[in-house]
């Protein structure tokens, strides 16, 4: 086990940096906005091709993973990370005449990177002898809570005090995290992961009942985690009125705090992982429709920390649901995973853009159309609750 303790720790930065890939486009929402001109829908593009090009990795993986180096993908993609932030962050000086263009393209490089990791980092650590591969798992998730901490509360306190035209220079400073990892993994030992060929077979795992349930399950709960953290930042500051640090702080910050804190608890006292994913998709449609309909500042803004609590569990819960029922799916099946998982987190985040940017054409204030979006989201959450149910209802039957 000591052998993989540098595989492990540059699996945790792995994750950690995942939480900057996916956070620190909607931190710089409303500068870029501001910045660029660019519009709300433009904004909910972005994050559609973040996690569209992290689907299609995850999908490259799921058919093709016998035929690709898993040991070489593992060592590089911190690197890949580091220089799509970079890119991401020059974009407006390599192409000023068209900004939009170059954040895309950073986009794409950066989000390539983040579908490796979802696809890679949990296979690692599962393959990785452990006295609780459930709570290791776990914990790999909860390093990921803990970059949303850090990165919300570093760059928002950043943006305050070197003001929003130099969010560039913050971007490149968080290309240094994976960038560690990447140092980690050169010639650390890794464990043998399997490949398609030799798992349990893409075919088996997608005529299997309770694997589909598991599919709809992380797409969804993927929606409901992804919808919060994209777009709290936005909503409390157009429409519920909050200060832009006082928000990030106080509710996408402890969003990600209470995230952490439901996935360390587990990786101490977890168990019974269907109960808990039943009853964090029930407070999470809770929460949604409280946000949607309650224009209270500070309702708003607990409500939107206490769903990282909620919603901690969803995604890696899933997974070790789904790991429980399929233990030698290997690569395969978290590839799968991950892609359904990322497309619930695009999809849900397109529909609230979109649904927004539609309301405000249409004469809605600002802050109306963003609760509109926020109402329209939390259809997400309250199908899960359905979805999850179905899901402990077929725990004793989920053997292949």
């Amino acid at each position: 086990m000591t052998q993989f303790k540098k595989a492990k720790l540059g699996c945790h930065i792995c994750s950690f940096s995942q939480a900057i890939v996916t956070n620190i486009t909607p931190i710089l929402f409303i500068p870029i906005k501001e910045l660029y001109n660019i519009s709300y829908s433009m904004l909910a593009g972005l994050v559609l091709v973040n996690f569209i090009t992290q689907l299609l990795v995850d999908l490259i993986y799921s058919f093709f993973s016998h035929k690709l180096s898993i040991e070489k993908s593992i060592r590089y993609t911190p690197l890949i990370t580091s220089l799509g932030l970079i890119l991401f962050a020059i974009s407006p000086i390599i192409l000023p005449k068209n900004i939009y263009l170059g954040l895309i393209l950073g986009t794409i490089v950066l989000s390539a990177s983040g579908g490796l990791i979802e696809v890679l980092a949990s296979p690692v650590v599962a393959t990785i002898p452990s006295e609780n591969s459930e709570r290791e798992m776990s914990k790999l998730h909860s390093f990921y809570a803990l970059g949303v901490v850090f990165v919300v509360i570093i760059t928002t306190f950043l943006l305050m005090i070197l003001g929003k035209e130099n969010w560039i220079y913050i971007t490149i400073c968080w290309a240094l995290v994976p960038f560690v990892a990447f140092i980690l993994f050169y010639k650390a030992p890794l464990p043998h992961l399997e490949s398609e060929d030799k798992g349990e077979g893409i075919l088996k795992l997608l005529k299997s009942p309770y694997f589909i349930i598991c599919f709809l399950c992380i797409f969804l709960g993927g929606a409901t985690e992804g919808n919060m953290a994209q777009w709290s930042s936005s909503f409390l500051e157009k429409s519920i009125g909050i200060n832009k640090t006082v928000g990030d702080i106080l509710g996408v910050a402890m969003f990600g705090v209470t995230l952490g804190i439901g996935r360390m608890l587990y990786t101490k006292y977890g168990k019974n992982i269907y109960i808990i994913l039943f009853l964090g998709s029930l407070f999470s449609s809770i929460s949604y429709l409280i946000i949607s309909f309650i224009n209270i500042p500070i309702v708003s803004t607990i409500t939107c920390a206490l769903t990282g609590l909620f919603v901690s569990m969803l995604w890696p819960g899933t997974l070790i649901a789904c790991s429980d029922g399929f233990p030698k799916g290997g690569v395969v099946m978290f590839a799968l995973m991950a892609s359904a998982g990322d497309l619930g987190i695009s999809f849900g985040s397109f529909v609230v853009g979109n649904f927004t940017d539609y309301l405000i054409t249409n004469s809605i204030s600002e802050s109306l159309s963003l609760r509109g979006g926020m109402l329209l989201g939390s259809i997400f959450p309250i199908l899960s609750v359905f979805t999850f149910l179905l899901l402990l209802k077929n725990r004793k039957d989920k053997k292949v």
